[in-house]
């Protein structure tokens, strides 16, 4: 759950409503269906949730707090830390990623939607414009990651960064999916209470 919180967070993926989630009962693996980003009409991902992933009510109090604040965050801390690491091929693969979304993604209804009725312009965007989307979203995750990824203290910092937590980013998303002022404003077909 940790690691589909994460991946949620990192690329924006909304609407974790909890038909959309399955858990298997041999198992106990969660499976997340109708699992793609949300573009605005520029490729861009479009995320207008208050809440950054699903960690409500229930779902807190089965983890209990400490399993909260301890291994759910300690999970998603290690995957930032090894999404940022030196060496890891994510780039490319994010870049697969938002590539094979912005193809599929229906743009013949974001075209009528825009008033264009071109024969020309029912087909989409051409391959360079998708590489160039995918690009720029890429750019933006890469530049989400490092503030969830943990970070050291630095060597000689003043005493309130020395015992500032590591795993500052990711608690900071917590707080933010856990707050019930935020749990109130998402849509009633989420269902914020399970």
């Amino acid at each position: 759950m940790a690691l589909s919180c994460f991946t949620s967070a990192l690329l924006r993926i909304g609407g974790r409503a909890p038909q959309k989630i399955v858990f298997a009962k041999n198992t106990g693996r969660e499976f997340m269906l109708d699992f793609h980003p949300a573009f605005d009409g520029k490729g861009a991902t479009e995320f207008s949730e208050p809440v950054p992933f699903r960690l409500t009510r229930n779902l807190h109090a089965f983890f209990t707090p400490f399993g909260v604040k301890g291994d759910f965050v300690a999970a998603m801390a290690a995957a930032a830390q090894a999404c940022s690491a030196p060496g890891t091929n994510l780039e490319a693969q994010l870049l697969l990623f938002f590539r094979d979304q912005l193809t599929v993604w229906p743009w013949r209804r974001m075209s009528s939607s825009s008033g264009n009725s071109s024969g020309a312009s029912l087909l989409g965007p051409s391959p360079a414009e998708i590489r160039r989307m995918a690009r720029a979203n890429v750019d933006e995750v890469l530049k989400r990651l490092p503030c969830v990824a943990p970070t050291p203290p630095r060597q000689n910092a003043p005493p309130h960064e020395q015992f500032a937590s590591v795993q500052k980013g990711v608690l900071h998303l917590v707080d933010a999916a856990v707050n019930p002022k935020n749990l109130a404003r998402m849509e009633p077909t989420w269902a914020a209470w399970l």
